[in-house]
């Protein structure tokens, strides 16, 4: 879509919003401006705009970022967009602008045009360098800024609180009753630096907070869920206090990402949660047998690590049982993908558990897609729901997807507990 494409859909809004789209290096990015702005406050919408309109002329494959921002609530409220969106948005094409990278359908960090894409200089010599880290490693770190981070994470430890006083050491979605949960999840910082080394639109769908170490058994995130294409998920952990050797770090394995991508059947299990402890006992014997080392992440408050899809990850031993280990961990899908539920799935008998995805920068429900096409997932028997009833402020599902708790198969919600309950990463 070129520019002038936009700013005649703009127009449909009666100006009331400005929006500049510059194209560079084959990215398009947007700058989002509403009526009554001002410096330091949040963008408005006029009551009644008619936002919808805008949006049905907006490419929202190339421009996904710009349709969530702008569409505002469906029913016309005079709502404020959420704080934590960005006016300042990158909103990649469907892949990258590198020729060859696009036609793979494949993250940067996989593809073998790696070093040529990175030699284009289609990034900044920071996130190139991260990228090469990323691609290297399967993991890199990411220093936030700590004047806008110490007062969020904070407030995180205030809100969540008396969830782990209720549900334990691990809370899972404390999105749902935290705006500052929520607001981490979408960070300005790692939401820009996801979108740059992944050149897709990152979607945060799920959050765990912890209070102390784990000591969970090493797992690659793709047993717990994944995306068609193949690798567009990817985990940051942020530590909320210091982290030191004895509280029971994460720890990373350097390097396994690049092992195969291992489904419950390709090691000669049954998909199933009741078969994930013989799941665990297969990965640490490849991990022991292929030399890969785990790397304790001792690491300082505000300090990001992001790690690939396929990296093996888990906790560390608690040396010191009075220590705490807080910290969240979101898990992001990216944008243009079809999302499931390995652990539920058996994709050569045709059994896929497609998974519900809720985009927590937008509070908006995510279309899946599948070859250019959207998917609708209310028609299937088997899907993984979030917990109802959703926060008052995420958007109205789908009318496909409004019953779907009832029509959940037994399995899927038997599969869900029981991992919650051996403290998996699943949400």
């Amino acid at each position: 879509m070129c520019d002038a494409t936009l700013r005649t859909s703009i127009s449909l809004c009666r100006s009331v919003i400005s929006v500049r789209v510059d194209h560079f290096g084959g990215t398009a990015h947007a700058y989002v401006a509403f009526e009554g702005d001002h410096p330091g406050e949040g963008e408005a919408l006029t009551r009644g705009l008619d936002c919808p309109q805008f949006v049905r002329d907006v490419d929202d494959r190339s421009f996904g970022v710009v349709h969530d921002a702008v569409r505002g609530r469906r029913d016309g409220a005079a709502e404020a967009l959420p704080a934590r969106f960005d006016r300042t948005v990158s909103a990649n094409p469907h892949s990258s602008s590198h020729e060859s990278l696009r036609d793979l359908d494949v993250p940067p960090h996989d593809s073998p045009f790696l070093d040529e894409f990175l030699a284009s200089g289609h990034l900044s010599d920071s996130d190139a360098d991260a990228l090469g880290s990323l691609a290297k490693d399967g993991y890199v770190v990411v220093d936030l800024d700590p004047a806008a981070f110490e007062p969020l994470a904070d407030e995180i430890l205030r809100d969540v609180a008396p969830m782990h006083a209720r549900e334990g050491n691990r809370v899972p979605e404390a999105w749902y009753e935290s705006e500052a949960v929520a607001r981490l999840a979408a960070h300005p910082e790692v939401m820009r630096f996801l979108g740059a080394v992944y050149q897709r639109r990152p979607i945060p769908f799920q959050t765990l907070n912890f209070e102390r170490g784990t000591e969970q058994a090493a797992h690659s995130d793709t047993i717990h869920f994944h995306c068609v294409p193949r690798h567009f998920m990817c985990g940051v952990w942020v530590p909320l206090e210091d982290i030191g050797p004895d509280c029971g770090p994460l720890v990373v394995y350097p390097g396994s990402h690049r092992l195969p991508t291992y489904g419950m059947s390709d090691l000669g299990l049954e998909p199933r949660a009741e078969a994930y402890g013989g799941y665990e006992e297969r990965v640490r014997e490849i991990l022991e047998s292929s030399g890969y080392e785990p790397h304790a992440m001792t690491v300082e408050r505000g300090q990001a690590i992001v790690w690939s899809a396929n990296l093996f990850h888990g906790g560390s031993a608690v040396h010191d049982p009075s220590l705490t280990r807080k910290s969240q961990v979101t898990h992001y899908y990216f944008g243009d993908g079809l999302y499931y539920l390995p652990m539920a799935s058996d994709l050569v008998e045709g059994r896929v558990c497609h998974r519900e995805v809720i985009d927590i920068s937008t509070d908006q429900f995510v279309t899946p897609r599948y070859r250019g096409r959207d998917v609708e997932i209310g028609r299937e028997r088997n899907v993984q729901s979030y917990p109802r009833p959703l926060p008052g402020r995420v958007s109205v599902p789908p009318r496909s997807l409004r019953d779907l708790p009832a029509r959940v198969l037994h399995g899927v919600s038997k599969t869900w507990e029981t991992m919650r309950h051996r403290g998996s990463s699943v949400g």
